[in-house]
């Protein structure tokens, strides 16, 4: 592949992950405001977490941990329990910024 191919396909991992994590979070807090969600102190888990999501993202603990700014992990009374808790009181979810530099298409020269 050529340079130009390599920096494109990097880019469409880097778009796909991003997209893959807003899509994550929107299950996870969907599921938080199911009526007892996590009512037995075991932490709400999307369905299809392993099928839909870990291969991209890794495991459901650390991308909680890893979204400080979306949610907060909360230690249950026994050791290994926890549940989770929406922290931005159901607010949109942001992607985290572009970091990539280039010319949009279509913008004007000048």
């Amino acid at each position: 592949l050529t340079e130009h191919e390599l920096f494109v396909q990097r880019k469409r991992n880097e778009s796909a992950r991003r997209d893959i994590g807003c899509k994550a979070v929107c299950k996870i807090k969907h599921g938080l405001r199911q009526p007892g969600a996590q009512q037995d102190g075991r932490p709400f888990v999307p369905e299809q977490w392993d099928e839909r999501f870990r291969h991209v993202l890794g495991s459901y603990v650390k991308f909680v941990l890893g979204r400080p700014d979306q949610f907060r992990v909360v230690e249950g009374s026994s050791p290994g329990e926890y549940t989770i808790e929406d922290v931005t009181m159901n607010k949109v979810v942001k992607a985290s910024p572009w970091k990539g530099k280039g010319k949009g298409k279509g913008k004007a020269k000048g």
